[in-house]
């Protein structure tokens, strides 16, 4: 049991036999708060009852808190009398508080000896740490909202210190000087950098008391912070900082980086964009809209993320992001011209002798609808370029751009153009012509015709024999007709074929060989390589094959599709492995990053320690949380850190 010490005198203990009585007393006259220290008086007292009496003794005293005194004889009759006394300062614990457990004896000479052990004395405790309160229960933090704060203090002369902390983001202790009891704090955005998946949270403010420089406690108050949605909405960039690419179409069609423009339903838009949060906040969810299609994006780096419309059907895009907090940025949108298209198609076609054994003149219309580039606005770049249309003299596949003849085009209108080509040589006048013409556009859309010429043929003139030229006879996808329009013969063929390719090499009627060779054509000598328009096992029959005509296959042009650095190798068709080694603390999990990020993702992952022994004995696991990130755990029953290892694949 305690006794609470007053400004009075107070027993803390007592004794009493029925004649005589012992008292200690305590009590004090004045507390210093600011430096936690109490006047503290004490007197150990003797006091004789009526009827009582001791003749004369020396008196020997000690009491805690309080020096022992030895007095001379004296005689004590009826009476109080002060055996020892103290007073002073006493200094209180940190805390502010203070007690002392109390004992006392009293010797009356070799008669008597009487101790006392008996309570604890306390003092009032002096107040130390200030106590703080704000004006509200909730704020809006935008960067300007204030809060007001007032403080209750036991001393004007403490000093104080303020933290704001949430989610364990705290500010700098911000310093209040002595005396002041009220003030205003302007909440930042930034106490919202480690609440990234809320709008609001709880926020702490601890106020720190100082005596002078010394920490003498800390009081704490809580309130909520709400983000506001203006301040903290994440952003998309604008249109012109996109990256805009087309890889199915490719330059030929006009459609270039950073433009939205549209070939409707065949054009694939890829769209790469950085966005930017607040206060470091992750994207949550991010989708380009194009029409009625809608395409989740995905991550490239950081936040940077990217997604591709397939063949779009509007020349508007539109990105929209959400943040981790859930706040949707403003959409941004884009939109350039959307074409329609039209696959090319071969119209009229013309086939001709320039004279009775000079080369033929061949002449078509191709139609179709044809993107121009939108920047110059010019007729000069249609769809159809002259190097993807192409008219082949061959009976077997159509030839590909690098043996094909291609002639340059002549654009006249948006819809339409012509194309003339004559032949540098012509051909004997006993030979038949069969024309195989195909044109390819960018998108693969194809168009095919045939178109053929006869022989010239003798007739009597005049009464002397003469030759000219009968009428033209077109083979094209509808029939063969002559150019007089008297007679249509559907499905007629031709047996005599020329097939040439800057030689004097030709067929006549009934398919017999007339060859006429220049120097290093084909014959039974050198097979020359300028002779090959197309690289078959048909054409290669005899003679000896140049090597020319291989490109040189090296073991340096070979590896020159495979990629190794020291820690991953890469195959020519995307696929990566890669490895490496790194130390993990016992029971930890690390995220780490690939020494070179996968193109598109990562497909399994290994790891394992490099240390043996039963003493290196570990538990080892490994996962990619994305194409350039990895987390890896480890443990062992020694505690230590473990080198670890990894191995993974992917493209």
């Amino acid at each position: 049991m305690s006794v609470t010490i007053g400004t009075s005198a107070t027993n803390i203990t007592t004794y009493s036999n029925g004649k005589f009585q012992l008292y200690y007393q305590m009590w004090y006259t004045q507390q210093d708060i600011a430096n936690n220290r109490t006047y503290l008086h004490r007197q150990f007292i003797f006091r004789v009852l009526s009827g009582g009496s001791m003749g004369s003794v020396r008196t020997t005293v000690s009491a805690t808190g309080m020096p022992s005194a030895t007095r001379g004889s004296e005689t004590f009759t009826e009476g109080i009398y002060v055996l020892t006394s103290n007073e002073g300062w006493v200094n209180h614990n940190s805390d502010g508080t203070w007690s002392q457990s109390v004992t006392g004896t009293v010797n009356f000479g070799d008669r008597y000896i009487w101790s006392v052990y008996q309570e604890t004395a306390v003092l009032p405790t002096i107040p130390r740490a200030s106590s703080i309160k704000v004006n509200a229960t909730s704020y809006n933090v935008n960067g300007t909202n204030k809060l007001t704060y007032t403080i209750t203090t036991a001393s004007t002369a403490f000093k104080h210190g303020l933290i704001f902390s949430m989610n364990g983001q705290n500010t700098s202790e911000i310093s209040v000087a002595a005396g002041t009891k009220t003030g205003e704090y302007t909440i930042p955005l930034s106490l919202f950098a480690k609440t990234t998946t809320k709008k609001a949270d709880t926020c702490t403010l601890t106020c720190k008391t100082y005596n002078g420089s010394t920490h003498i406690g800390s009081s704490t108050t809580t309130f909520t912070l709400n983000a506001v949605e203006a301040n903290f909405k994440p952003t998309i960039p604008a249109a012109s900082s996109w990256s805009i690419t087309e890889p199915d179409t490719g330059s030929a069609t006009g459609i270039t980086a950073s433009t939205a423009n549209t070939l409707k339903s065949l054009s694939s838009k890829t769209i790469k964009v950085t966005f930017t949060t607040v206060q470091n906040a992750t994207i949550a969810s991010a989708k380009i809209t194009c029409g009625s299609k809608t395409v989740t994006m995905t991550q490239v780096s950081n936040k940077q993320y990217q997604g591709v419309i397939q063949h779009a059907e509007s020349a508007k895009y539109t990105i929209s992001m959400t943040d981790s907090r859930g706040f949707s940025a403003t959409a941004v949108s884009v939109e350039g011209t959307l074409y329609s298209y039209v696959p090319p198609t071969i119209g009229s076609i013309t086939l001709t002798r320039a004279s009775d054994t000079a080369a033929s003149n061949l002449t078509l219309t191709v139609n179709g609808t044809y993107y121009y580039n939108a920047t110059t606005k010019t007729t000069s770049t249609p769809l159809v370029t002259k190097d993807l249309l192409k008219y082949a003299k061959s009976t077997s596949n159509y030839p590909s751009v690098s043996t094909a003849q291609s002639g340059n085009p002549i654009t006249t209108t948006k819809n339409s153009w012509t194309l003339t080509v004559t032949e540098a040589t012509g051909f004997a006048v006993n030979a038949s012509r069969v024309v195989y013409i195909r044109i390819v556009d960018p998108f693969g859309q194809t168009d095919t015709a045939v178109v053929s010429i006869g022989p010239v043929m003798p007739v009597l003139w005049m009464g002397k024999e003469t030759i000219r030229t009968p009428n033209l006879i077109v083979h094209n996808k509808f029939g063969i007709k002559d150019t007089d329009s008297e007679t249509t013969i559907n499905g007629s063929t031709f047996e005599s074929l020329m097939y040439k390719s800057g030689t004097n090499i030709r067929t006549v009627g009934g398919g017999t060989t007339n060859q006429t060779f220049a120097a290093g054509v084909i014959g039974s000598g050198t097979f020359a390589a300028a002779r090959i328009p197309n690289l078959d096992a048909a054409k290669i029959n005899s003679g000896t094959f140049g090597v020319d005509r291989i490109p040189a296959l090296t073991a340096a042009k070979i590896s020159g599709t495979f990629t190794r650095t020291d820690n991953s190798y890469k195959f020519p068709d995307g696929t990566m492995i890669q490895w490496g080694s790194l130390s993990v603390p016992n029971n930890s999990t690390q995220t780490k990053s690939f020494t070179t990020a996968f193109g598109t993702k990562c497909l399994a992952m290994w790891a394992t320690s490099n240390q043996v022994g039963f003493g290196a004995v570990s538990t080892i696991a490994v996962k990619a949380t994305s194409k350039s990130q990895f987390q890896i755990s480890q443990y062992n029953p020694a505690g230590a850190s473990m080198t670890v290892e990894w191995f993974a694949i992917g493209y």
